[in-house]
């Protein structure tokens, strides 16, 4: 009788493709995986710029005239008194100010709100990075105009008695595609 304790040829070949099999399969599946994070990851300056607009419109139509906080627009930068959130709370609100800037350096719209005292200390708000990868963005602002009885559009605007009628944002991301919302 002989001692027959070793794998055939067949056996051994069986095996190791089923293991190329096996390795493909889980390396698919982990590059695919990989590839699902990377888009997830991946900014996008059109879809940020989608949500500040909707953050731009609701404070704007909340904003008011007040004493004291005046509309203020230039062409990289417009502050108006709204309602805002109370810092340490989430539903509370008040009176405050929001300011909507770019930021060269760090080529972004940025965000900052302070509430009423805080307006009256002079406190600097903090900043909220809203979009990045943003080349320019400008403010104009569609105003009526007493002397000419027309409305036109202005780069700045700093009155105590109006609002403007309109405000359209112009947006160059970094990859040369313009965004315009009114």
């Amino acid at each position: 009788m002989q001692n027959k304790k070793g794998f055939t040829l067949i056996e051994v070949l069986f095996v190791s493709i089923l293991l190329g099999i096996i390795g493909i399969a889980v390396f698919t599946t982990l590059n695919n995986g990989l590839k699902i994070w990377q888009v997830l990851t991946r900014e996008s300056p059109e879809e940020d710029f989608s949500l500040f607009s909707e953050k731009f419109s609701r404070d704007l139509k909340n904003g008011f005239r007040y004493t004291g906080m005046k509309f203020e627009g230039t062409p990289n930068m417009v502050s108006f008194p709204t309602i805002v959130t109370l810092p340490g709370t989430k539903n509370n609100t008040g009176i405050g100010q929001v300011t909507y800037f770019f930021d060269a350096l760090t080529q972004s719209i940025k965000k900052s709100q302070a509430n009423y005292s805080e307006v009256y200390q002079h406190k600097k708000p903090p900043e909220q990075i809203l979009v990045k990868s943003i080349k320019d963005l400008t403010f104009c602002y569609y105003v009526y105009d007493e002397d000419t009885k027309s409305y036109k559009w202005k780069d700045k605007w700093q009155e105590e008695k109006n609002l403007p009628v309109s405000i359209k944002i112009t947006t160059i991301y970094l990859n040369g595609t313009t965004a315009k919302i009114w």
